[in-house]
């Protein structure tokens, strides 16, 4: 059965903390073909279904099968349905635990039954192995199984070959009533693979209380958290459960069994948690002699028991939880309900080691695929967790069996940020002065330096921006939380600047752009100077101009009057000699 655990791309924001989260690293990060970025995807054969993974998303990204509309379908069938509550239900449902049997016979289920007497049946075969191969760890917790079937398949003859009370409770029913379809309801995710898997005729059905509750919620049953209707307190159907109603709670089994609940004492031991079961399967793994005297091991995944269940309604203070389900079992014996009578049914499974094949990389792969992140010696071996691996090689190995790529070191790709970051700030044509908000410099770039040290070296960073440039369109940048432009001139390095100076408040420091205008500038005074002389001369040749032209203008007027005499004169003799003839 696969994807019972799975990720909404759209809001996986490559945060790796649902990486982080899991013990057993089944989650990968891969980039889908035509994708920009990696997301987390859940690796089926790896996953131990804690629930974790979902627990700690942020974004809400990691959704768990629905499988409400089974159970509709079931109810729709038929067949009689009956519910097989799990006991965590009196400190997982924010009710009264009195009136959650009537509240899951008005969604249509014929009968409603407590898990917890086929819990009991569970204990006794417990109890029946003990003497065997020390220490036995329970197989309750289908989360511990996954954990070991999938892992550390070498402890596997240690656990007990016995079905979980979810299968057991289901055979019960069933032996009484083939036709009858079992609905189990409880706070595991875990338990839907194990139905699949372990009891599939058994168990139609698997739903979380969180489903349960939005079953009750489309319904109008609740509303805003509260009942919202009036309920029938018509009970659980038999047989009772008893002191089973405690299996949930660390301990629980032992306390079932009949078993020395004295957490001091050494022949019995409880772990719950993933951490501390990891650390006590590692210990097994050193061999049984480093666990002296130790007969059973009552281990479960979830903190405190199955109340910490990770898809309990009631998200509410775990202590509380305990409280409840001890209150609720208190009530139930003090009306006088004991433990019924159970057939004798097939309580017996074997374990299975489903440890994927996955490539063991050899140590030259290993130093080959650290190298092309930077780490070539083992001192560059960081180990810092942050790709939620618990070191570098464990990091390289998952990124040649596929779920995990070089990206995920963060430490690497910061120092390929700033190298490309370095590179480019190198490359610009324009000087980049970086200073803090004293006006210290930060960094400095290539072209800077040669602007304004052209001899080479140039202020260190830490220094003060005076060493390089004028100190003061710094300050009313800082000052104003404004623009500041305008020209630079430093004669000494025959140097004139356009600066471009801005204060980033959110990172408080100053960042100073330079453009090196000085061959510009010299060019505009070139210009200048020739358009200068050029009018300069041209006036001096229309002053010139202007007197030849006078001076001929002259000339030329002395002339038109001597001309004008000569000819006047002439007429008059003509004139007269015309008169005498």
């Amino acid at each position: 059965m696969t994807g019972i655990i799975t990720t909404s791309e759209a809001k996986c924001r490559d945060c790796y903390r649902c990486l982080r989260s899991c013990p057993v690293h089944a989650i990968g990060f891969r980039t889908e073909p035509g994708g920009a970025h990696p997301h987390a995807k859940v690796d089926d054969e790896r996953c131990i279904l804690d629930g974790r993974c979902v627990l700690a998303c942020p974004q809400r990204a990691k959704r768990v099968r629905d499988d409400r509309q089974r159970a509709r379908e079931l109810l729709a069938g038929g067949d009689a349905v009956a519910v097989s509550l799990a006991p965590s239900f009196a400190g997982a449902l924010p009710l009264d635990p009195e009136d959650v049997p009537g509240l899951l016979r008005r969604l249509g289920f014929a009968e409603v039954h407590e898990t917890a007497a086929g819990a009991d049946l569970v204990a006794q075969a417990h109890r029946r192995l003990l003497g065997g191969n020390r220490p036995l760890i329970t197989s309750s917790c289908p989360v511990v199984v996954n954990l070991l079937e999938r892992h550390h398949p070498e402890a596997l003859p240690h656990l007990a070959p016995v079905v979980s009370p979810m299968v057991a409770h289901a055979r019960m029913l069933r032996a009484a009533n083939p036709r009858l379809r079992v609905v189990f309801v409880g706070p595991c995710i875990a338990k839907k693979r194990e139905a699949a898997e372990i009891a599939p005729d058994d168990v139609a059905a698997v739903l979380t209380f969180r489903e349960l509750w939005d079953m009750w919620e489309e319904s109008g049953l609740v509303r805003e958290g509260k009942l919202a209707v009036e309920v029938e307190r018509c009970g659980f159907a038999p047989p009772a459960a008893g002191i089973a109603r405690l299996f949930p709670l660390d301990g629980g089994l032992l306390r079932t069994a009949g078993l020395d609940t004295d957490f001091l004492a050494e022949s019995v031991a409880v772990v719950t948690g993933l951490d501390r079961c990891l650390e006590l399967i590692r210990a097994l793994a050193a061999g049984p002699s480093g666990l002296p005297g130790l007969d059973m091991v009552e281990m479960l995944a979830c903190e405190g028991g199955c109340v910490g269940g990770p898809q309990a309604a009631d998200t509410g203070d775990l202590l509380d939880r305990r409280r409840r389900v001890l209150t609720y079992h208190a009530r139930r014996s003090q009306a006088g309900e004991g433990a019924g009578a159970a057939p004798a049914i097939d309580l017996h499974v074997t374990p299975v080691d489903r440890r994927p094949a996955r490539p063991v990389p050899g140590e030259v792969v290993i130093r080959s695929i650290l190298a092309r992140i930077g780490k070539v010696t083992p001192a560059d071996e960081l180990n810092c967790g942050a790709c939620g691996f618990d070191s570098c090689r464990g990091k390289a190995i998952a990124v040649h069996q596929g779920y995990a790529e070089l990206e995920m070191c963060i430490p690497y790709m910061r120092a390929k940020a700033e190298s490309v970051s370095n590179v480019v700030l190198d490359a610009m044509p324009s000087g980049v002065v970086v200073t803090d908000g004293e006006l210290r410099i930060i960094e400095v770039n290539l072209a800077a330096r040669r602007m304004f040290s052209p001899a080479g070296g140039g202020p260190s960073p830490g220094e003060h921006v005076s060493r390089l440039t004028d100190p003061r369109p710094f300050r009313e940048a800082v000052a104003g939380r404004q623009l500041v432009t305008g020209r630079v001139s430093q004669p000494t390095q025959d140097l004139i600047a356009q600066q471009t100076i801005f204060y980033v408040p959110e990172h408080e420091i100053v960042v100073g752009i330079f453009a090196d205008v000085t061959a510009g500038e010299r060019q505009r005074e070139k210009a200048a100077a020739v358009r200068s002389a050029t009018a300069a001369r041209a006036q001096d040749v229309m002053n010139k101009q202007m007197k030849v032209a006078q001076e001929i203008a002259g000339l030329l007027g002395e002339t038109t009057a001597e001309t004008k005499v000569l000819l006047t004169k002439l007429i008059r003799v003509i004139e007269e000699g015309s008169t005498t003839e």
